[in-house]
């Protein structure tokens, strides 16, 4: 349960170092996903995945870890995660379908609501932001399982394509949702500037607001796990308090050649051009190719003038394929490496046909 999250938090040494035994023993964490988005958003994300899906399906999903270092968060999941979420999904599919539908039906109709949000853009009030959390809270079991039904095995085609069209028609949930969060924030609290995308729940329903130096170290770096921000520590200490090891991909010594999945067919070779996050968009030169951890709508200017993007993350419905199909630009998924293989001004030819991109010396 979540309480027990915290409580095993609280009993542990942080600053103990496991033994080679213990290491041997530990669970696997692994990145899955590279984010940049309010705390507040971060907050929801946790409190969806971490309390609420009890309710639903008795049980929650394995801690996460969110490390995030100047606004951008490296998110650490159990090696198995999305093998965990379909087996709780199908479980509850066999036993107990109505629970997807209805879940699926009530998500649907969240959509609709959102997409009203989205256009709106902004909310005027402290309380109309608050309570909008726990409906982003709730809305966002519906985004999870959505997510997973397609790959869902052992769970009827019926609710697999449901979760395909629901997922198709939030692939820009999270950007579109922090978008206006972080508007109303800065409607908010104007003086905060910038760093008012670190201010958490409870601060903004306290009214009690952090400092600029508190906010400025927490730009620097914090660590979310277990409910808790966490200051001047690391994520392999976080991590190894809760009996968890978190295994970095590598990249192989001499490489010349990275697999993704294809996103959209087709062949070109030229410069690579690596954003890290939002602010280096702006960098971007006419006829580079674009490689980023994942794509959102704030990419747009990039990929317009890119010839090419490779993305570290990302499945058939993500926002780079389908902005890829939309301009007919070759792409290609996955590649988990791209973003620490490739450098600014590294030669690459991108071969989409057959998911491949060689490294040219």
């Amino acid at each position: 349960s979540s309480n027990g999250r915290t409580a095993a938090f609280e009993a542990v040494n942080l600053g103990s170092i496991p033994s080679p035994v213990a290491l041997a023993n530990m669970q696997k964490y692994i990145k899955v996903y590279t984010r940049e988005n309010t705390f507040f958003c971060i907050e929801v994300w946790e409190d969806s995945q971490g309390k609420r899906l009890e309710k639903y399906f008795g049980q929650n999903v394995p801690l996460s870890i969110f490390d995030v270092h100047d606004g951008v968060a490296s998110i650490y999941y159990h090696e198995k995660i999305f093998e965990i979420w379909q087996d709780i999904i199908s479980k509850k599919g066999n036993s107990n379908p109505e629970v997807i539908e209805n879940l699926m039906t009530l998500y649907a109709s969240q959509i609709d609501q959102l997409e009203k949000i989205w256009n709106n853009g902004v909310f005027k009030t402290k309380e109309e932001l608050v309570s909008f959390f726990d409906f982003m809270s709730e809305a966002w079991i519906g985004l999870s399982v959505s997510y997973c039904l397609p790959e869902t095995k052992n769970i009827s085609k019926k609710f697999q394509d449901l979760g395909m069209e629901l997922r198709k028609r939030s692939v820009d949930f999270l950007d579109n949702t922090d978008r206006v969060i972080l508007k109303t924030l800065k409607n908010l609290y104007p003086k905060l500037g910038d760093y008012v995308k670190y201010v958490s729940l409870e601060e903004i329903k306290s009214g009690n607001l952090p400092n600029t130096k508190v906010l400025e170290a927490r730009n620097k770096h914090y660590i979310y796990s277990g409910f808790k921000m966490l200051m001047n520590i690391d994520a392999n200490t976080v991590a190894h308090a809760h009996g968890i090891e978190i295994v970095e991909e590598k990249v192989p010594r001499g490489l010349k050649e990275i697999k993704g999945q294809i996103a959209m067919k087709g062949k070109v070779k030229g410069v690579v051009r690596v954003l890290k996050n939002k602010s280096q968009i702006k960098d971007m030169i006419d006829g580079e190719i674009l490689v980023t951890a994942m794509t959102t709508p704030d990419y747009l200017p990039a990929m317009n003038k890119a010839v090419a993007f490779i993305t570290d993350e990302g499945g058939i419905t993500c926002h780079a394929a389908i902005v890829a199909r939309e301009m007919g630009k070759p792409c290609i998924i996955g590649t988990k490496i791209a973003t620490l293989a490739l450098t600014d001004g590294d030669m690459v030819e991108v071969d989409a046909e057959r998911g491949i991109v060689k490294i040219i010396e």
